[in-house]
């Protein structure tokens, strides 16, 4: 922590004594330190007891204080005195801090979490629904409301007639979270504008739909720090999280930062409380896991934490050492992390993950309408659906493109809306219920410029503002796509691909619903329902394609992945026409990922199967000639010959094991034999 209020009020430098001294000592050391000014216990730190007035409390839904939560987010950041203490106590942080060299920065928020329905909150709601609509009469046609004025507003939750007043209330509340994080910002930079600023979220808003009620937004925390973190605990209260599940989850946070860098601000290190022995962490899920975030664009991590809890809520949980101080196997698997790190930093840090050829649209305004709009919304009893079709779906998505090592990242509406995404050849849409005229404009230019959208599922029924188009998919996409989407229904699911789309007659069972699909002259069916209705259609847009799969295939092929389900051969399928990997391996079963640099490259073999594997992959590299290949761990070096810009290579890795191959250019030769 950053202020010590237990210290002696009449000893210099009051409450920052404490800090002074670990900063002196982290100089004598060698060491960096990141100063934390908001975690999770805010009576120790901006926000003391003897600070504290009743009005400081956040505000929960029914009108009383809101400890809906046992650990914190029940300060009311949006009230003046209480932005007043942390402004004030940022400012002073800074002030005595910032001199040191080893400080490194400050991390001005751990874990953002945020619901207040509070008077403040609901003016700063009103002023955003204010710039949204412009006018009370559009508002009121939204939200089908009777409102005259903007201060008869409320936080309204009645959905029977519009869903809006629920949807634009989750997109403020994720604004919100930004509004905070600038003030904090801004208060540090205001003394301190050398040091950089950190914030975190707990997993990505892409993966996990725990953090939907928290307000967290992974582009909005990225936009308002130098530094954007991220909380990992694979394992966590008889929880364990598949290996795709965390790629996904490091390929979200990577996603959304400008250049692909990121931190994970907080590494589980072991179970993380006393009754928690299912979270149980092995030294070889450690040092996965730290390889997983670095191969991903992780430029720092911190493991949460180095000694054990002794008191609170947490005892007996985390630690790499033990309670008498002792190295753990877990700390000396860190250590060993950090010795090929510490090797080769220059490399750990310059690099960067490649660019994928497939992009993954995630739209946060579909995400607030899905929640809203699917049955058993905040509950989900036995027998019923959950509420989270959009994560889901894009989960699936990612699954069945990681078990074929193709690469992706995840991209908004505002890249497509700002030409951004033009160096994707694929971007895949699924479960995407809402389209604007902005995003439908956005996806036909980009088609009509020789990309390829393929969407499955719900595809564009509703406009931003909830109203169901006349004609879908909406806001004119249904123009340029040449069909329109007229029913849905849960029966007769199974599809068989015609030929010569696919010669082995692939058959896809579809999962959930089935769209009714009116088909005109310009689009070819691609696939058909047993009763002979359309049910894959591939229309030409420009010099692209648009390729729509009328049922929920990536959520079913997440909730129902057989062999014979047929999701895993469609996506090969794809791989052939559009040539979505960027390297080929032969045996997928290794998982590699790659970071690039101007002078070479990384590649990450993760084996996560029971038995050692080898495989050659064929890799793009920037010129010909003699390359050597240096695995990190062991030393073992080989060289190999590219040509034709492609270098042939074989990795190995053993069972639930890493291998790291660093990969740089010695000169050219002229010759073509690889290396074995």
């Amino acid at each position: 922590p950053a202020v010590y209020w237990w210290e002696d009020k009449n000893s210099p430098n009051y409450p920052f004594g404490t800090g002074h001294a670990i900063l002196r000592h982290a100089e004598e050391i060698g060491m960096k330190v990141v100063m934390e000014l908001a975690g999770q216990i805010p009576c120790l730190e901006y926000a003391p007891d003897f600070k504290m007035k009743e009005e400081y409390f956040a505000i929960g839904e029914a009108g009383g204080k809101n400890f809906e939560g046992t650990a914190y987010g029940y300060y009311n950041y949006n009230h003046p005195g209480m932005k007043d203490l942390i402004v004030q106590c940022y400012r002073d942080v800074a002030q005595n801090y910032k001199g040191y060299s080893s400080l490194f920065g400050y991390d001005i928020w751990n874990e953002t979490v945020f619901t207040s329905f509070d008077s403040y909150t609901l003016q700063l709601f009103r002023d955003w629904l204010r710039d949204k609509y412009g006018s009370i009469e559009k508002l009121n046609d939204s939200w089908d409301r009777s409102y005259t004025d903007w201060s008869q507003v409320e936080f309204a939750r009645w959905l029977w007639a519009s869903v809006m007043p629920k949807v634009d209330y989750e997109e403020f509340h994720k604004d919100n979270i930004g509004m905070i994080l600038t003030y904090m910002r801004d208060a540090v930079k205001s003394v301190d504008d050398v040091h950089p600023v950190i914030a975190d979220n707990i997993f990505s808003m892409i993966t996990l739909p725990l953090g939907y009620g928290r307000g967290q937004d992974d582009w909005t925390v990225a936009a308002n720090t130098d530094i954007y973190g991220m909380d990992m605990y694979p394992k966590i209260m008889q929880i364990e999280f598949p290996e795709f599940f965390r790629w996904q989850t490091f390929t979200g946070a990577s996603s959304a930062t400008a250049n692909g860098a990121f931190w994970v601000s907080e590494l589980q290190t072991h179970h993380t409380t006393m009754f928690d022995a299912g979270a149980y962490v092995f030294p070889q899920e450690l040092r996965l896991w730290c390889w997983e975030a670095i191969s991903h664009g992780a430029k720092g991590l911190i493991y949460w934490k180095w000694e054990p809890f002794n008191k609170g809520i947490q005892t007996y949980g985390r630690g790499l050492v033990d309670f008498k101080g002792e190295y753990t196997p877990r700390a000396l698997e860190a250590g060993a992390v950090a010795k090929v790190v510490a090797q080769h930093e220059e490399e750990f840090l310059s690099y960067m993950p490649e660019q994928p050829k497939a992009a993954v649209l995630f739209d946060r305004l579909s995400y607030d309408f899905v929640q809203t709009l699917a049955p058993g919304f905040g509950v989900s009893p036995v027998g019923k659906e959950s509420p989270h079709f959009y994560n889901d779906s894009i989960a699936g998505l990612y699954k069945c493109l990681w078990e074929q090592n193709i690469p992706a990242k995840f991209i908004t509406d505002r890249d497509l809306t700002e030409n951004l995404a033009d160096s994707y050849s694929v971007i895949f849409v699924s479960n995407h219920v809402n389209i604007s005229p902005e995003l439908s404009d956005a996806l036909v230019r980009y088609m009509e410029q020789g990309g390829t959208v393929v969407a499955d599922g719900k595809f564009g029924e509703i406009g931003d503002t909830g109203l169901v188009y006349e004609q879908i998919p909406g806001a004119g996409l249904h123009v340029a796509a040449g069909f329109e989407i007229t029913d849905m229904r849960p029966d007769n699911l199974g599809m068989t691909f015609r030929e010569p789309v696919s010669a082995e007659k692939l058959h896809i069972e579809g999962f959930y619903e089935r769209r009714e699909l009116l088909v005109g002259e310009g689009p070819d069916v691609w696939a058909d329902y047993g009763d002979g209705r359309p049910a894959v259609v591939c229309a030409k847009i420009g010099r692209g394609e648009l390729v729509y799969v009328s049922t929920m295939l990536w959520r079913g092929y997440l909730k129902n992945a057989q062999s014979s389900f047929g999701a895993r051969d469609f996506m090969s399928l794809l791989d052939r026409r559009y040539t979505l990997r960027t390297f080929s391996i032969s045996d997928d079963a290794l998982k590699v990922a790659v970071l690039r640099g101007p002078d070479g490259l990384l590649a990450f073999a993760f084996n996560y199967t029971d038995g050692n594997l080898e495989a050659e992959i064929t890799l793009r590299v920037g010129q010909d000639g003699e390359y050597r290949i240096t695995e990190l761990y062991s030393g073992e070096a080989v060289t190999g010959n590219a040509a034709d810009g492609t270098l042939v290579t074989g990795l190995r890795a053993t069972a639930q094991n890493v291998s790291i191959y660093l990969v740089k250019h010695c000169g050219d030769t002229g010759a073509t034999a690889h290396a074995g």
